[in-house]
């Protein structure tokens, strides 16, 4: 038993993610042209990268726009998550980590709207939204595109839909509630009871949910529209249609809990899916370097609201 939880620890410590991502880097630079990478990132196409740039921040403001659609109760004006969306960007440059965004998000629109379960729903369900949508454009290109993704990952996509779907109808189904609290200790009553009642704020509200799925299908396609403007200002030839399976795969593998930021991983994949389009690894590595750069550009102006004494307050439990 000692062993096991030495390993979770082994597993889920920081410095082993940086391990992860440093290692894999370190490999992909060691068969790679430094100098050919500095070369193709001097000579990138400003207007292109300008673009790209615009797209990040637009996906910032946008998600703050299709969490406000998702919000039960107690909305606050949709201006309001959108600074809370570019702050908990921000915060999460230096914080990183899934966990560590969203609470940051539950804690900024719950100063506003006074209403924790409301927060809490949203931010949740949003995620899951996030995750379903990238999880679903991830099996419709491993089966559009079976040569560019690999069947591993088309897999894993499908497995994590699956878990997704059932997970929530689990949550919401009574007969599900009753086992699993006789299944769970009994000090975690209270916690599951609220839980449910955060949840249960989504049970008449199927056209809200229908509407914020279609945003968060929207919001994977402006994602690769950012990608498609940074290959262009590297002059790396490859289509619009291929992007449209190779983005979300990266994007879907650098979200494992195992680097730092995607960082090692991202870059991995996308040397990996680009090199079927014959785009050389140097390009394939200076894309995957841009696209970091803007996500953490995209988030300037949370840091510039950061600056003039806006904080994420954590709210009462």
């Amino acid at each position: 038993m000692d062993s096991v939880s030495t390993l979770k620890r082994v597993v889920s410590s920081p410095w082993t993610r940086w391990l992860v991502s440093l290692g894999l880097l370190s490999m992909l630079l060691a068969i790679s042209d430094l100098g050919l990478i500095g070369k193709t990132m001097a000579t990138a196409q400003w207007s292109w990268l300008f673009a790209g740039f615009l797209v990040a921040m637009l996906l910032t403001a946008y998600g703050g726009v299709k969490w406000w659609v998702l919000m039960p109760r107690n909305r606050a004006a949709p201006w309001v998550f959108v600074r809370v969306n570019f702050i908990s960007n921000f915060v999460g440059i230096f914080f990183p980590g899934i966990i560590g965004i969203e609470a940051a998000r539950i804690a900024g629109i719950t100063q506003s709207s006074r209403d924790l379960p409301a927060a809490f729903s949203s931010v949740l369900v949003d995620r899951i939204f996030g995750l379903m949508t990238l999880a679903i454009t991830v099996v419709l290109g491993g089966v559009v595109a079976t040569t560019v993704v690999p069947e591993a990952v088309t897999r894993a996509c499908m497995l994590a839909l699956l878990a997704l779907l059932g997970g929530v109808a689990m949550i919401m189904s009574q007969r599900c509630r009753a086992v699993i609290t006789k299944v769970l200790p009994k000090r975690l009553d209270g916690a599951l009871s609220k839980f449910y009642e955060c949840m249960d704020l989504y049970r008449d509200r199927k056209g809200t949910l229908v509407l914020s799925l279609l945003l968060s299908l929207i919001f994977q396609g402006l994602r690769v529209v950012m990608v498609y403007f940074l290959a262009r200002s590297l002059f790396i030839d490859v289509g619009f249609s291929y992007l449209i399976v190779v983005v979300p795969v990266a994007l879907f593998v650098q979200m494992l809990p195992i680097s730092i930021y995607g960082i090692g991983v991202r870059e991995s994949a996308m040397v990996a899916m680009l090199a079927l389009a014959g785009v050389s690894t140097e390009s394939a590595i200076s894309l995957s370097i841009l696209m970091l750069a803007v996500q953490i550009g995209g988030s300037f102006p949370g840091g510039l609201l950061f600056a003039l004494g806006h904080r994420l307050k954590a709210p009462a439990a």
